[in-house]
């Protein structure tokens, strides 16, 4: 009988983007050095939907947790609450697989796995996939082993808090885009019923799409084809101005499981503040709009590196859109995005967790 193989416990949370625990999971299963066991610090990531890569002890300690959250949340409504009983969760899967390291996706879940080794005081060490262009304030936790991030920039900010320079890898944003060929791209916009023309993608994750640029973007006629993501609850609201315009420009979807692909026939995207769609666009060479009035932080950075062209207003999207279409800008985006991502690779960030659980041993 082969012994197990060690385990690595990748922690995660319901506001996860582009499916990074499953992507890291496949990545660390490749190396044949671990298992994996995915969880969620508030409900397990994936039970009861088909998905690949998870072993027997995944679908086991689903059934076990689900059992402890009825039993332990019972008539506990309030936060404090709610955050005990996720460090009850996380505490009963270290003892349950006790993990060679806990890889943290998230800043829900790094901060509860962090409240929970503080006061289980588990061996393992905690590190911790940074999922900003920019380090948020109050972020570094003295419970926490390693840092995978970015940028130089971040790692700076966490020497500067007091983190080994050791201990923080720069290794990108773990987003994987599907890569297609031209022809596979020419042969989906046909399949798509998108006509021979610039395509915008306008897509704005956790935010209903904004009124004033779904009507500025439709207003430009001819000269683009726009794909917009609308939510249902948004559906019949948008639906009325396409009738009363007569749009004919413009194509919708409704399933957030679409937007890759439409992704992939894109020439240019319109989007808030998502690091999951950024990221993929700057690996497929999409240049990006973004319009995002909460995020002056993050977009300054991007702005300020040549990533991203930026909207302060509704009425800049359409500036932003007519400088791509009518000057080189486009092309200065699309190489500051490829040059940006170039050395970014999922395989590398699993090969360092398993070289610094090597290393700590």
């Amino acid at each position: 009988m082969s012994e197990r193989k060690p385990i690595i416990l990748i922690v995660t949370s319901h506001d996860e983007l582009g499916h990074v625990a499953e992507t890291l999971s496949n990545a660390i299963k490749v190396n044949g050095t671990h298992n994996v066991v995915i969880i969620s610090d508030d409900k397990y990531a994936g039970y009861g939907k088909k998905r690949t890569g998870f072993n027997l002890d995944d679908k086991i300690f689903s059934v076990y947790e689900r059992y402890q959250e009825r039993k332990e949340n019972k008539d506990k409504q309030s936060g404090k609450n709610k955050v005990k009983g996720r460090i009850r969760r996380i505490r009963n899967a270290v003892l349950r697989f006790n993990p060679s390291c806990i890889v943290t996706i998230t800043p829900k879940a790094h901060f509860i796995v962090c409240e929970t080794k503080k006061q289980v005081k588990f061996a393992c060490p905690i590190i911790d996939i940074v999922n900003s262009f920019t380090l948020k304030k109050n972020y570094v936790n003295d419970e926490t082993s390693a840092y995978i991030v970015d940028n130089q920039e971040e790692k700076q900010a966490l020497v500067q808090l007091g983190v080994t320079p050791k201990n923080v890898l720069v290794m990108g944003l773990p987003y994987v885009a599907e890569q297609r060929t031209p022809l596979e791209v020419e042969s989906l916009k046909q399949d798509l019923g998108l006509p021979k023309l610039t395509t915008v993608l306008a897509y704005f994750r956790g935010m209903k799409m904004d009124t004033e640029i779904f009507n500025l973007l439709i207003d430009q006629g001819r000269i683009c084809n726009i794909v917009a993501f609308i939510p249902s609850s948004q559906t019949p609201e948008l639906r009325k101005i396409i009738d009363i315009k007569k749009a004919t420009n413009l194509q919708i979807v409704t399933s957030q499981e679409e937007i890759d692909k439409y992704l992939s026939v894109s020439d240019i995207v319109v989007t808030n503040l998502d690091y999951a769609l950024i990221y993929k666009s700057f690996q497929q060479g999409k240049p990006v709009i973004c319009y995002d009035p909460k995020e002056e932080e993050e977009l300054s950075f991007l702005l300020s590196k040549g990533l991203i062209m930026r909207a302060n207003e509704p009425i800049d999207v359409v500036d932003c859109l007519y400088s791509m279409l009518q000057t080189n800008k486009k092309d200065s985006l699309i190489n500051a995005g490829y040059k940006w991502v170039e050395l970014a690779d999922v395989n590398n960030i699993a090969n360092y967790i398993a070289a610094y659980i090597n290393t700590d041993d």
